[in-house]
């Protein structure tokens, strides 16, 4: 299995889509396929160890030229299994990024409308350590103090959707703050598991760290013509169940067709 190589000053970031399970690496399949067809050099799908490689992930990966890898994962709670998954992929994939270069992840459930390129001011923050993630499409923050992810108004920032994430090497004291707090909840932590907890840590520990992306790079409803990624959240884990499934295939499929 090919291994993550840095690249000196990349023009653009390398993508980077998680993908666990047969219905998260169908989507990933697709959504790799169209960030490719739009001119993006690096992606790459990140598969966990001793986790079987789908034959149409095989498949996608052949014809379109990106790359499959695998990173070590660590098994914690199971009900707490996408934050400890996510979280440290996120990490491993940034201790092997160069030190000019930025990691972009995104959901399995993403399609690529053109190429993607930071501003140069996003960029450089990002360099210095800072994380780029658009606001989500409504505020999620607990309301409930006694949750043990609730934050007091003082320490909320905007609320960010995480299935959009630009990082870099000199990000990784935020990740490795992410996956110690997903390894060390005692309970489970939620339905959207790394976003409850990266939205935790922003607001607790690194209220200086969010730089807010344009929801171009998100685009969770609707689009627009500067629109650069679509998110079908929800689109992968319940593949083949539900409209938000069958609008994120659609998507890649006409983008794969027509580019």
């Amino acid at each position: 299995m090919p291994k993550i190589r840095s690249q000196t000053k990349p023009s653009t970031p390398r993508i980077c889509i998680i993908a666990s399970r047969p219905e998260y690496q169908r989507a990933a399949a697709l959504a790799a396929s169209t960030y490719i067809v739009q001119g993006n050099p690096q992606v790459v799908v990140l598969v966990p160890e001793g986790e079987r490689i789908s034959e149409g992930l095989k498949q996608s990966w052949k014809k379109h030229g990106f790359t499959v890898a695998r990173f070590p994962f660590v098994k914690g709670r199971a009900d707490n299994f996408v934050a400890l998954l996510k979280c440290q992929a996120f990490g491993w994939v940034a201790r092997n990024l160069s030190p000019e270069e930025i990691a972009a992840f995104v959901d399995a459930d993403t399609c690529c409308l053109k190429r993607v390129e930071l501003p140069t001011a996003t960029r450089g923050k990002v360099l210095r350590g800072s994380v780029a993630i658009a606001p989500d499409i409504c505020d999620r923050h607990f309301g409930n103090y006694q949750n043990p992810w609730y934050l007091p108004a003082g320490e909320r920032l905007t609320y960010v959707n995480t299935g959009v994430m630009f990082v870099s090497r000199q990000s990784l004291p935020f990740l490795r703050c992410i996956s110690r707090l997903s390894h060390e909840a005692k309970a489970f932590i939620g339905d959207m598991q790394d976003q409850t907890v990266i939205n935790f840590a922003l607001g607790r520990s690194f209220p200086s760290g969010l730089v807010l992306l344009n929801q171009k790079f998100n685009r969770i409803t609707g689009r627009s013509k500067d629109s650069v990624i679509l998110h079908f959240a929800g689109g992968a884990g319940l593949l083949g169940q539900q409209d938000r499934n069958h609008d994120h295939r659609k998507a890649c499929e006409t983008v794969l067709m027509n580019t």
